[in-house]
């Protein structure tokens, strides 16, 4: 599991290089988690960014896990825009079958403007459908 994995540990190396040989053999699971493991590691801007690539690549095959974790990373930040990002990632896990996506998205909704989601809901289909 990536919540157990100690950052730096040797077990959490080998995992990392695992979920990277999985994952660049298009195994869906390994992308996740392999994006999953780099949040967890947080360790720079490039590793985020790296991190929500992998994210991307599995939801864009239907991984809600993927699409619901883009949305809570997203939800964090203090940016409306961000957060109406986050909400439309709530939606995208929801269609790919997340119960949990429902509630996420209803409670964040309010706190940002229809524009701002409006806007986002074409930035993250842009990225869905490969555009960005």
């Amino acid at each position: 599991e990536i919540a157990s994995c100690l950052v730096g540990s040797e077990m959490c190396i080998r995992d990392s290089k695992w979920f990277q040989r999985a994952a660049l053999n298009n195994y869906v699971p390994a992308k996740h988690s392999l994006g999953a493991l780099l949040i967890q590691q947080n360790k720079n801007p490039a590793s985020i960014t790296q991190a929500e690539k992998w994210l991307i690549q599995a939801a864009r095959a239907g991984y809600a896990e993927s699409s619901l974790l883009m949305g809570r990373q997203l939800q964090q930040s203090d940016l409306t825009e961000e957060k109406a990002k986050a909400v439309i990632w709530y939606e995208v896990a929801q269609q790919q079958g997340s119960a949990e996506a429902e509630k996420l998205a209803e409670n964040l909704r309010p706190q940002v403007n229809p524009e701002a989601i409006n806007l986002a809901r074409q930035q993250i289909q842009r990225v869905l459908d490969g555009q960005n």
